[in-house]
This record gives C-alpha cells, structure tokens and sequence, in this order.
C-alpha cells in the first residue's frame, strides 16, 4: 500500500516470486552447466592436447587423476612425454599440436614409470 500497491497484489507478487524460486536457480545452474559442458567437449574434441595441458595445469581441481586424463588423452591420439626432471618445466608445456611434455607437478609419487616416447 505504501507505494500504491494493493494488498492483494503485492501478495500476488510474493507468491509468484517464491514459486519462481522453487524452479528458477536449477533452470539457470542447469543451463550454465550446460554451457560449461559443451564449452568443454567442444575443446576436448578440437583440441585435444590444448585441453589436456590445461586441465594437467589445473589439477588438483577435478575427479581424475593426471594418469586417468594421460590415458584418455593418449586413447585419444595425443602423444603425452614423461615429465623431464633435469629441463622440464613445472607446469606442461605445449610442444606441437599432437605432443603435451607432462610438467613436474603432474607427476604422482604413487605411479607405476610412464612409457618412453616413440
């Protein structure tokens, strides 16, 4: 009434605000998620060494571990090196379209050696 609403409609209002909220934030997360995962399959599908040496930077900050997306990236025809100790850098460096070099934080002390290139 305060700003010549009637009280029937603000009320109105109120209820459609509180039914919007029952549905609006799964809408909106579902579509940015959305978003998030084909941003995510388009890159891993077009570039794929690019996405790995991104995601092997990141980590830790997913589910899989650098030897689950190595695997993945390997079945996928990217040539991933063992991490050089004496030249490598910290993090993977990009070498060629086809070649990821792992960087020395990617490696797991747990881990069986990686296969030699070539």
């Amino acid at each position: 009434e305060q700003n010549g609403v009637a009280p029937d409609v603000a009320e109105q209002i109120t209820d459609d605000l509180y039914s919007f909220s029952n549905y609006g934030f799964p809408e909106s997360h579902a579509w940015s998620f959305a978003l998030i995962a084909y941003a995510t399959a388009y890159l891993k599908a077009h570039y794929p060494a690019e996405f790995l040496m991104a995601i092997l930077n990141a980590w830790p900050m997913g589910f899989y571990p650098p030897a689950t997306l190595v695997h993945e990236a390997r079945r996928n025809g990217v040539m991933v090196r063992p991490p050089c100790l004496r030249d490598g850098e910290w993090e993977c460096t990009l070498e060629s379209p086809s070649t990821d070099p792992a960087g020395e934080h990617a490696i797991d002390p747990a881990s069986e050696p990686a296969d030699e290139p070539g």
